[in-house]
């Protein structure tokens, strides 16, 4: 039978195995064999290569199948038989434990050598390498091809005995002898293997044709090979992969026939599928390792591993890392080891223990047993009666299913019962435990536990420590112990026991027995009838729901009843009880106590002392008893008597009768429609809600009607009255009374006197009278009459309406949109926030808009106009008036009369109107109009827009781009800061541009214009103007007349338009430019005269200007002793130089011509050197004799020049330059040269 190699590895990477072969002569026959040669002394990689071609061959990934027919052919020198092969085999045996090893270090992979039968061999079969390795050997006589799963064999040829061949016979047709074909023949079942790993694997047709023979010789091949379990998938001619089915464990059934091509036979093939159980040993490296069906023990090592148990009993080792280990099926132990690990026990009872690390373990299903150790650890038990021990560290435990016992050891951990009756003790540490379902015990022991009992009747006790203690639902027991413990007893009939300490206990639902015991506590019975006992100190206890009994006992304690007929008493002490719902009976008994009834039908006796009664809600009936008390009626219709003593007596709700009897009493009488009666005395009544009746009686009263329609009479002296909310009707009667409207619609007057009033909330009504009054309208759209007298009225909120009547009133209309009349007088009138009219009638008026968009006319008379924030219209009438406008975007009139009129900020329209008058705009874009008269007007911040209009005026721009109109008259403009637009008009106007880039236009008129700081755009227009760019580099155009132009400083730019005027021009500082492109006409620039001249521009002096550019005529221009930089513009030009200096520049840098072309001329016609040598040629780049002229060719950066140069005697050297931009060809034609028997002067 053939045997196959197979190379078990992590990854299947398909390396090829060159195989060396020998020969082997048998009878005569030549007969090919295969064996492995001997390589184990030599080392490992030297193995690797002759084992396997080399080590890239072994292990590369990139290699196709080869065949053995590839592999380099090494003969032997002596015949050998199958036996020498196995003793040779025999010889490595020894050291398959060192190759496997060698193999699994180098290649990080798991090896083993297999044989197909397990035939017997010379040495041990099966021998078991470190790395799990075994070996058997191939059959004798076999050649094939390997790979990484395997090796196949193919059978030797064989010689076949002249007995054995079939008989001919001659065929009658042709004569020849034929043979008939005969059938393939089998020795039997086949068997493949005695136990297959379970893994994929190769099978050839080699392995399913053992024991099969065709007597013709006739080629056999395999047909329909079929399998029991698993897939089987034919890859290659003769080759296919098994794949087993998952976890199958068993005989595998090969189905299948050989034919010989005419005839076919059936055959099957059997083996048993199982699985290896060595230790499976991971790498350093980040793992991933799968067990077998049988227990394993599993080694992750170093790295982050992925451990997989599967089947059976599987101890697992996580090592050093971030490990998951899954231990599946059975009762398996699993160890973390360092590193944050997860662990899954599975199915099975499992031990799982975290070890080193912030780990997490789920027991799954089964009795667990789960170990935290140190670290954060989370456990969680899963199904089944499972063990949890946190260990070291703040961990969290989970008991799942059933009856548990968690333990959380040290540190702050979070224990969760789950269902089952669980045993829980979190020990040390500020712990949390949940008992979850199930009759639990749990025990916090040190430290600040919160212990939750969950559902079930559980048992649970603090320890030492602030604990809280929660037995939800369930008959629970709840001790505190020592400490500041709260106990929660949720549902069911519970039985609570602080301890000692201050606690907090609550029964929570059911019939609970509560004991505060020592301490001072705070006791809640919840629902159900309970029984409370205080106990010593001083307590807090809430009766809850239920007919109860609580007594305070001892000390000074507060008690409430909450729901239920209780029965509550203080005992001893200043003791504060609320009854709650229900007809409770409370009593004070000795000291000066707090009695509240709540709810119900309440009978309260205060006793002997100063109590605070409060009846609540109900019909009840109060009695303050002797003292000065404090007595609260509460909600129903209630009867209350102060008694002796100046009481305070409050009805609140209902239709109550309250009677303070003699003393200063306070008796309010809350909703309802009550009767007050203060009696005699200077007593403090208030309605509070409901259409109350209110007598002050005699003496000096307070009285509040409150809610409702009240009718109130303040009676004799000096009373205050607040009418209080509803429509109201209140009169102050004679004194100086004070009256409120409050809320509603009320009517208060005031009668005789200095009185004050006050409307509140409403469209209220109010009226003065006599005498100097203070009326305030506040909420509500009301209607004030100040009458005769100097009034003081506010409107207040709303949309008021307001007469001052006769006087120097002051009126306020506030919030709303009021409508403001002051009437005769000098009157201050105030609009307030809202959009406000106002109208100051005659007199010195002052009005204030406020916020809002207010309209403000302050009629005859030189008013003050403060138009306030908002969007405002104000018109001074006749007057000198001063306007603000402030914030806002407003519009803003003067009217007649000299005003002053300041926009403030915002975008602002301002007429002056007529009169000379002052206009401010301040901060935002503002549009100014002078109108009439001289006027200044100053744009202040923003880019205004300012006109002059008629008349001598002042413009000031200000800050901002603005834009500047003189308009007619002789106007003064000053632009300001930023970049701005002047026009100065008509008239002889003064224009400075000050800061900034501007552009100036003095418009018509003989004007004075001055650019001052930044580049400039400056245009005299018509007119004889003088015009200086001051600092920057300008641009002046003096446009008709005789302009003076000025450069000043800086690069300036003069341009010439045509019939411009007989200027004077004088550049100043700075390199100055006189632009002539405009014009058409012929133009001399004579700058050494100091002048210009043309047919367009007429005769203009010019001084201190250095370049020049022509026009689109044919112009001459003369270059003087300064650098000149001279453009040619369109036309046939001519660039003069005179004299020598004119072109060395008295050693300064060379003149330049920009735009030298074809039809412009250079003249040296007048140009002599010392000795009046006149220039009569050009010589070329070399000077041979004086009078030479010569040019070359330079590059300066990125340009190319031509330079001009000339001497002016024998001397080889130039004795000046021209430069000439562009590169230049000249000849004699671009010259104008002297002949040398022509005067030079001629």
């Amino acid at each position: 039978m053939d045997e196959r190699l197979f190379l078990n590895r992590w990854q299947n990477t398909n390396p090829t195995a060159a195989k060396k072969r020998f020969e082997e002569t048998e009878g005569g026959g030549r007969m090919q064999t295969m064996a492995m040669m001997p390589f184990i002394a030599v080392g490992l990689f030297t193995a690797l290569r002759k084992l396997f071609g080399n080590e890239a061959e072994a292990f590369s990934s990139d290699r196709p199948l080869r065949d053995v027919a590839e592999a380099v052919p090494e003969p032997q020198s002596d015949p050998l038989s199958f036996e020498t092969d196995i003793a040779r085999i025999a010889q490595i045996a020894s050291s398959l434990n060192q190759l496997s090893a060698d193999i699994s270090a180098g290649i990080g992979a798991r090896i083993s050598f297999l044989g197909q039968t397990g035939d017997a061999v010379a040495f041990e079969a099966g021998l078991r390498a470190a790395g799990g390795g075994s070996l058997r050997p191939l059959k004798p006589g076999k050649t094939g091809r390997a790979n990484d799963n395997h090796v196949e064999g193919t059978p030797s040829p064989r010689k076949v005995k002249p007995e054995e061949r079939p008989a001919k016979r001659r065929d009658d047709d042709d004569g020849k002898e034929k043979t008939p074909n005969r059938a393939p023949t089998l020795a039997g079942p086949v068997s493949l293997k005695d136990s297959l790993v379970n893994q994929a694997i190769v099978i050839a047709a080699a392995d399913l044709l053992v024991g099969a023979s065709d007597a013709d010789g006739d080629v056999l091949t395999i047909q329909d090979l079929s399998v029991s379990s698993g897939t089987i998938t034919q890859t290659a001619p003769g080759k296919w992969l098994y794949t087993p089915a998952y976890d199958y464990v068993g005989e595998v059934i090969f189905t299948y026939k050989i034919s010989d091509g005419k005839t076919s036979v059936q055959q099957v093939a059997y083996s048993d599928l199982d699985y290896e159980d060595p230790d499976i040993i991971g790498t350093n490296g980040n793992d991933i390792l799968i067990g077998t069906p049988d227990p394993d023990r599993m080694f992750g090592l170093d790295g982050d591993d992925l451990i997989y148990g599967r089947a059976q009993n599987d101890t697992l080792f996580g090592g050093n890392g971030n490990d998951r280990l899954y231990g599946e099926d059975g009762d398996d132990t699993l160890f973390g080891g360092f590193g944050d690990d997860m662990l899954f026990g599975g199915r099975g009872n499992d031990r799982l223990f975290g070890e080193e690390g912030n780990d997490k373990l789920f027991g799954g299903e089964g009795d667990d047993r789960l170990s935290g150790d140190a670290g954060h650890d989370h456990l969680d038990g899963g199904e089944g009666k499972d063990h949890l021990d946190g260990g070291i560290g703040d961990d969290v435990l989970d008991g799942g299913t059933e009856d548990d016992i968690l333990l959380g050891g040290l540190g702050n951990d979070l224990a969760r019962g789950g269902d089952g009756a669980d045993l829980i003790r979190v020990g040390a540490g500020d712990d949390v435990a949940e008992g979850g379902a199930g009759d639990d015990v749990i025990g916090g022991e040190a430290g600040d536990d919160y212990l939750s009992g969950g559902d079930g009747a559980d048992e649970i006790s603090g320890g030492d420590g602030a604990d809280q203690l929660s037995g939800d639902a369930g008959d629970d027991f709840l001790a505190g112990d020592a400490g500041n413990d709260t106990l929660d007893g949720v549902e069911g009939h519970d039985e609570l026991t602080g301890g000692a300490g201050d606690d907090a206990l609550s029964g929570g639902n059911g019939n609970d027995d509560l004991s505060g015991d020592a301490g001072d506590d705070v006791l809640d019975g919840g629902e159900g009838r309970d029984t409370i006992d205080g106990g010593e100190g001083v307590d807090v206890i809430l009766a809850g729901a239920g007919d109860d009994v609580a007594e305070g006992g001892a000390g000074d304690d507060v008690i409430e009843g909450q729901a239920g007929d209780d029965e509550l008493s203080g005992g001893d002490g200043a003791d504060e009880i609320s009854g709650g719902d229900g007809a409770d009976q409370l009593s004070g008994d000795a000291g000066d106590d707090v009695l509240s009834g709540d709810a119900g039908d309440d009978v309260i006796d205060g006793g002997i002392g100063n109590d605070e009664i409060d009846g609540g809600e109900g019909h009840d009936t109060i009695d303050g008893g002797e003292g000065a008390d404090v007595i609260l009626a509460g909600a129903g219709d209630d009867v209350a008597e102060g008694g002796a003593g100046d009481d305070v007596i409050e009805g609140q709700a209902g239709d109550d009768e309250l009677s303070g009897g003699d003393g200063a009493d306070e008796i309010s009488g809350g909703d309802g429609a009550d009767q007050l009666s203060g009696d005699a005395g200077d007593d403090v009544l208030s309605g509070d809600a409901g259409d109350d009746v209110i007598d002050g009686g005699i003496g000096n009263d307070e009285i509040d009607g409150g809610e409702g329609h009240d009718t109130i009479d303040g009676g004799e002296g000096v009373d205050v009255i607040l009418a209080g909310a509803g429509d109201d009707v209140a009169e102050g009667g004679a004194g100086d009374d004070v009256i409120e409207g409050q809320a509603g619609d009320d009517e208060l007057s005031g009668g005789d006197g200095a009185d004050e009033i006050y409307g509140g909330d409403g469209a209220d009504q109010l009226s003065g009278d006599a005498g100097d009054d203070v009326l305030a309208g506040d909420a509500g759209d009301d209607v004030i009459d100040g009458g005769i007298g100097d009034d003081q009225i506010d409107g207040g909120e709303g949309h008021d309406t307001i007469d001052g009547g006769d006087g120097a009133d002051q009126l306020s209309g506030d919030a709303g949109d009021d409508v403001l009349a002051g009437d005769a007088g000098d009157d201050v009138i105030d609009g307030g926030t809202g959009d406000d009219t106002l109208s100051g009638g005659t007199g010195a008026d002052e009005l204030i808009g406020g916020e809002g968009d207010d309209s403000l006319d302050g009629g005859e008379g030189a008013d003050v106009i403060l138009a306030g924030f908002g969007d405002d219209v104000a018109d001074g009438g006749s007057g000198d008036d001063v306007i603000e406008g402030n914030e806002g975007d407003d519009v803003l009139s003067g009217g007649t009369g000299n005003d002053c009129v300041d926009g403030g900020a915002g975008d602002d329209l301002i007429r002056g109107g007529a009169g000379g008058d002052l206009l401010l705009g301040a901060e935002g874009d503002d549009v100014i109009e002078g109108g009439d008269g001289n006027d200044t007007v100053n744009g202040g911040e923003g880019a205004d827009t300012l006109s002059g209009d008629e008349g001598d005026d002042v413009l000031i721009g200000g800050a901002g781009d603005d834009l500047m109109a003189g308009g007619k008259g002789e106007d003064v403009l000053h632009a300001g800061l930023g970049d701005d637009v002047l026009d100065g008009g008509e008239g002889g106007d003064i224009l400075h541009g000050d800061e900034g880039n501007d552009v100036v236009d003095g418009g018509a008129g003989d004007d004075v214009i001055d650019g001052g700081e930044g580049a400039d755009v400056l245009v005299g227009s018509a007119g004889d103007d003088i015009v200086s760019g001051g600092e920057g580099g300008d641009v002046i155009t003096g446009g008709d007349g005789a302009d003076m132009l000025y450069g000043d400083e800086g690069d300036d730019i003069f341009i010439a338009i045509s019939e411009d005027g007989d200027d004077l021009i004088i550049g100043g500082s700075g390199v100055d430019t006189y632009d002539l492109s405009q014009i058409v006409a012929d133009v001399l620039v004579d700058l050494p005269g100091g002048f210009v001249q043309s047919l367009d521009t007429g005769y203009d002096e010019v001084f201190d200007i250095e370049n020049v550019r022509g026009g689109r005529g044919n112009d001459w221009l003369v270059a003087d002793d300064s650098v000149n930089v001279f453009t040619g513009g369109y036309g046939n030009d001519t660039f003069v130089f005179r004299k020598l200096r004119d072109l060395t520049n008295e050693g300064g840098p060379r003149d330049e011509i920009t735009d030298f072309t074809v039809g412009d001329r250079i003249d040296f016609s007048r140009l002599s050197g010392p000795e009046g040598q006149l220039f009569v040629d050009i010589a070329g780049a070399t000077f041979t004799e004086a009078g030479s002229v010569g040019f070359r060719h330079e590059r300066f950066g990125d340009r190319d020049y031509t330079i001009v140069s000339g001497t002016t005697d024998s001397d080889p050297d130039a004795e000046f330059e021209l430069a000439l931009l562009g590169h230049h060809q000249l000849t004699r034609e671009d010259f104008i040269l002297a002949a040398r028997d022509i005067d030079a002067q001629a």
